[in-house]
C-alpha cells in the first residue's frame, strides 16, 4: 500500500514538473511573439497615433517577461493579458490615424520623440544629435583620432606627421627622422660606448688609438674605436670634424708634425673610407705643441700621444 501511495506521489510530481515545462515554453512563446507585433505598429506610427495604448501594451509585455524570468507564471499571464489587450486596442486605432509617421523636424530619420537633438539633424546612433568636433577642423569627434588638435581629414583629424613618429611635425625638432616624443621627435642618438663618449665640443677616446712607434698604420685593434667614433658622425649627419694628431716631444719638433700630421690624415681617412664625406673632415697634425700632461715621465708623454675629434660645428 505504501508503495503504491509513493509511486502515486512521484507520478503526480513528474506531472507537474511538465505541465510547468510546457507552461514556461508557452509563454515564452507568447511574449515573443506580443514584441514582434508590438515593433510592428510601432514602424507603424502607434507610438504616436495611440500613445497610451502601445505604453501600457509595451510596459505589461516588461512586466510579464520580468515574471517569466522568475518564475511566476500566473502573474505574467495576468500582465500578458493587459498586454495583448492594449496592442489590439491599438491596432484598431492605428487604422483611423491620419498621422501613422512618427515627426521628424529635422529630416535625419530619427524622429522627434526619440530625437535628442530634433531641430539638427543627426546619426541615430548619436541619439540623432551631429557629432561634436572639440577641435573644430571639420572632423566629427567619432573618428577624429586627435580630438583636441585640429589636422585634415585625410591625416584622421591629426596634425601633420611626415615621419609617422606620433609626434606632429609642429612641435617635431627632427620631423623626417622618427624618433620619441620624449626626444622631441628625435631619434635618440649615440653619446657614450665602450671606447667614446660625446661632448658638445668633441666626441672623447676613452683609449687612444696605438700607433707604432713611428708610423701612421692604424693597428686593428683600433677599429672598434673608430668605428664607434663612425656611428656618431653617421648619426649626426650634419656635424663637421675636425681630426687632430698630437705627440710627445721625443724626436724632434720636425718629425712630430709630420708623424701627427700623417697620424690624423690616416685617421681621417679611415672614417672616409667607412661611410663619412670627406667635405665633412679635416686633418691637423700639431706635434708636441699642445700638450695636456708633462713631457718628463712616462705617463705624462703617453696621454700627450693621442687623436682627437674636435666638433666644428653641428
Amino acid at each position: 500500500m505504501k508503495r503504491a501511495i509513493l509511486l502515486l506521489v512521484l507520478l503526480s510530481a513528474v506531472s507537474l514538473l511538465q505541465v510547468s515545462c510546457d507552461t514556461r515554453a508557452q509563454l515564452d512563446a507568447q511574449i515573443n511573439n506580443l514584441r514582434q507585433q508590438l515593433a510592428q505598429v510601432e514602424h507603424q506610427g502607434a507610438r504616436v497615433c495611440t500613445p497610451h495604448e502601445f505604453a501600457a501594451a509595451e510596459a505589461n509585455l516588461e512586466f510579464a517577461r520580468e515574471e517569466w524570468t522568475e518564475r511566476e507564471y500566473i502573474a505574467c499571464q495576468d500582465h500578458l493579458v493587459l498586454a495583448t489587450t492594449n496592442l489590439k486596442t491599438s491596432q484598431r486605432w492605428l487604422s483611423n490615424c491620419v498621422e501613422t509617421t512618427p515627426p521628424d523636424r529635422d529630416h535625419d530619420g530619427v524622429p522627434d520623440y526619440l530625437d535628442q537633438c530634433p531641430d539638427t539633424p543627426g546619426p541615430a546612433e548619436n541619439h540623432g544629435c551631429p557629432w561634436p568636433d572639440r577641435d573644430h577642423d571639420g572632423v566629427p569627434d567619432n573618428v577624429d583620432r586627435c580630438p583636441d588638435e585640429p589636422g585634415p581629414a585625410e591625416n584622421q583629424g591629426c596634425p601633420p606627421d611626415r615621419d609617422h613618429d606620433g609626434v606632429p611635425d609642429a612641435v617635431d625638432q627632427c620631423p623626417d627622422e622618427p624618433g620619441p616624443a620624449e626626444n622631441h621627435g628625435c631619434p635618440k642618438k649615440l653619446t657614450e660606448t665602450d671606447h667614446i663618449r660625446v661632448t658638445d665640443n668633441a666626441i672623447l677616446l676613452k683609449q687612444q688609438i696605438n700607433f707604432a712607434n713611428n708610423s701612421s698604420v692604424i693597428p686593428p685593434e683600433s677599429d672598434p674605436i673608430l668605428d664607434d667614433v663612425v656611428k656618431v658622425l653617421k648619426e649626426n649627419k650634419t656635424w663637421r670634424i675636425a681630426v687632430e694628431g698630437h705627440t710627445d716631444t721625443r724626436g724632434g719638433r720636425k718629425k712630430n708634425m709630420r708623424l701627427s700630421q700623417q697620424r690624423a690624415e690616416s685617421v681621417r681617412q679611415y672614417l672616409v673610407s667607412h661611410g663619412i664625406e670627406a667635405e665633412r673632415l679635416t686633418s691637423q697634425g700639431f706635434g708636441p705643441d699642445r700638450p695636456i700632461a708633462s713631457n718628463n715621465t712616462n705617463e705624462g708623454r703617453a696621454k700627450n700621444r693621442r687623436t682627437e675629434f674636435r666638433i666644428v660645428s653641428r
